[in-house]
Order: C-alpha cells, then sequence, then structure tokens
C-alpha cells in the first residue's frame, strides 16, 4: 500500500519519498519495484512520468547473515566469499614470502622456518588451527572469520539463523562467568579473548537482526548494554586491577588497545544508526578498500624502516592507503566481479534444473 500509494502520488507529478522500515519488508516489495514503478514510463510509451526515491534503512557492518539469505544457498555464499577474501589474501602470502626469502630479515622467523609447509598450510587460511605458523599475526582473525562463516552455515541448515541473537546472548553469559567470575576466583587476568571476538561477530548480527524488523528494540538494547556492561567491567577486572598487559612484546598496553576497541564499537555504532548523516566521500572509498587496507598493513609494519618514529608512521598510513588502493583495483574488484560471473552461472544453472 506504501508503494502503490507511492506510484499514484508519482503519476500526477509529485516526487515521493516512501520509506521501507526494514529489511525483511523490501523482499516483498521487490516485485512492485521491478513490475511497476520502473517500467511504466516504458511501457507507457512515456506518457506516465513515476519518478520517486525510495528509501531502505542502512545494514552498517553486518553482511554476514544477510548475503547468506539474499542467496538462499550455501553453494552461492561460499562461492561469494571465495572470490572476496582468498585472492589477495594469496597474494600478501607470495609478497611475505618474497619478503622473507630477500634480505629484509623480517620478524616471523617461525614461519620462514617452517617452509615449505607453513606457506601451503597459509593458504588455506586455517593455519592456526592445524599448529602452523602465521605469515603475518593478523592472519589469526581471518581464521576466526572462517569459522564463523560456518556457524553461520550451520545454522542457515538447521533453520535457526534467525535465532542467531540467541548466541550474542550466550557469548555474554560466558565472557561475564570466564571473564569476571572466573578472573576474580583466580586472582589474576583471565579475559576470554576468542569467545570476545566471537561474540562481536555476534554482536553484528544481531544489529542486522533488530534492522531487519525480527528483533524487538527493547531486546536489542537490553542485549547490547549487557554486552558492553559485561566487557567493561571484564576490562577492568582483568587489565586495570590485576595490572595485565595485552601484548608486551609488541609495546601495547592495555589502554592503548582498550581504547582501539572503545572506537571501532563507537564508529560502527555511529555508521549504523545515524543514518540522518551523510557518509563522507572518504568513508565511502575507505570502505569500499577496507579490506586491502586490513591486509596490505601488515605487510608494510613487518618491514625494517628506521627513520624517526613520525616519518615510519606517515610512511605506513600513505603507502598503506595507495597500495590498498591499488590492490583493489587490480585484484580485489576483478576477482569479484569474476566471482559474480560464476555465481550467475550458478543460478542459471539452478534455475534450468529446478524448471527443466
Amino acid at each position: 500500500s506504501i508503494l502503490g500509494l507511492a506510484l499514484g502520488t508519482a503519476v500526477t507529478g509529485f516526487v515521493p519519498l516512501p520509506e521501507i522500515q526494514y529489511l525483511a519488508y523490501l523482499h516483498n516489495a521487490e516485485d512492485q519495484l521491478r513490475g511497476e514503478a520502473a517500467t511504466l514510463h516504458f511501457f507507457s510509451q512515456g506518457a506516465y512520468r513515476n519518478g520517486m526515491v525510495v528509501r531502505v534503512q542502512g545494514l552498517g557492518g553486518f553482511v554476514i547473515p544477510f548475503t547468506i539469505e539474499k542467496y538462499n544457498d550455501l553453494r552461492l555464499f561460499w562461492t561469494n566469499r571465495l572470490f572476496r577474501l582468498y585472492p589477495l589474501y594469496w597474494a600478501s602470502i607470495v609478497v611475505v614470502v618474497l619478503i622473507v626469502l630477500s634480505s629484509l630479515h623480517p620478524r616471523i622467523p617461525a614461519f620462514e622456518a617452517g617452509l615449505p609447509l607453513s606457506f601451503v598450510a597459509n593458504l588455506t587460511m586455517l593455519q592456526g588451527f592445524i599448529k602452523q605458523p602465521h605469515a603475518m599475526d593478523l592472519y589469526w582473525t581471518l581464521g576466526f572469520e572462517l569459522v564463523f562463516y560456518a556457524i553461520m552455515s550451520v545454522l542457515f541448515l538447521t533453520k535457526l539463523n534467525k535465532k542467531s541473537a540467541w548466541i550474542f546472548g550466550f557469548g555474554i553469559a560466558v565472557i561475564a562467568a570466564l571473564g569476571i567470575a572466573g578472573a576474580l576466583m583466580k586472582g589474576t587476568c583471565a579475559f576470554p579473548y576468542r569467545v570476545f571476538w566471537m561474540t562481536c561477530f555476534f554482536f553484528g548480527t544481531a544489529t542486522y537482526r533488530y534492522w531487519a524488523g525480527e528483533m524487538t528494540r527493547k531486546a536489542y538494547v537490553w542485549l547490547t548494554s549487557a554486552f558492553f556492561a559485561t566487557i567493561g567491567v571484564a576490562t577492568f577486572i582483568s587489565f586495570f586491577h590485576f595490572k595485565m598487559e595485552i601484548t608486551p612484546e609488541n609495546g601495547l598496553n592495555a589502554t592503548a588497545t582498550l581504547s582501539s576497541w572503545a572506537a571501532a564499537f563507537t564508529f560502527f555504532l555511529f555508521m549504523t544508526f545515524g543514518q540522518k548523516f551523510r557518509i563522507p566521500v572518504f568513508f565511502q572509498w575507505l570502505g569500499r578498500i577496507s579490506y586491502s587496507v586490513y591486509i596490505v598493513h601488515g605487510i608494510l609494519l613487518i618491514l625494517p624502516l628506521t627513520f624517526h618514529p613520525f616519518i615510519n608512521s606517515f610512511l605506513i598510513l600513505s603507502g598503506t592507503l595507495m597500495v590498498s588502493w591499488a590492490s583493489y583495483t587490480w585484484i580485489e574488484a576483478p576477482c569479484q566481479e569474476i566471482g559474480k560471473g560464476v555465481i550467475a552461472k550458478m543460478k542459471a544453472r539452478r534455475l534450468l534444473v529446478n524448471n527443466p
């Protein structure tokens, strides 16, 4: 009825701005948008004009459940992820190996000593689970991301994917049990890093469920408040009460690391709920090349720069942006287009099988 009213208003010469409040309603509106709104001008041979702007609430950074449910086929989802993640990742491993074999002497002796087995293991992105050293320390997060994909795939197969917010609540409870009660009972730092990172994934999933209209505002606010309160208490107990540094070998203290966490969560919530603000062009561009930035900055960090710290920081930051733009343009984007072509053929083949 909302789109029907907008269509009628548009035909009279106005430019309506109908809003589809939740993503779940968009799927129901797609046929009306395609079959009527997008074709009326053409089929009437220009007799009617029906310009309109349809507003749909944004999704923020929680695309995995959306992508799985959009494809409604795990083969398509995993094909999408393969062409999205692996080409640039494989290229970065080759670059790391070349650095190892050169005279630059990077700070990754375990990977160098394990060649060629460590190289082959890293190609799978699962090296951390088979006790092989990472080519770069940051690669462990990609293995965790694959675990999250696997969990979401299982939830999809068992038709529990729309109940994934319960896992978010369970993760909060585990963090409270281990990071608060466990730390106080042991009298030492017991922050559950792995549970924390996985719970962060499901924080994004819960946010998606809220925007899709599948979770009430009250439930979302309670879960989110419980998450931040639990994390706040657990980090205070482990890192400030017991004076435990997070990564002392790299010179990073608890304050610096926790500040970056807080900044990341704040930025995520702002971009998710600040829909009335126009996203600056720079941030849109940065979003497109974000995966390249993540991969490239790790490579630049292992280079032994010996300039003044300020100059080193400038070179790493500017170099990361420039190289990331190049890697996105010449590796990421072309491979994603190839992936779209493969997925289109898979969809066509499935259509032929279902409709012989």
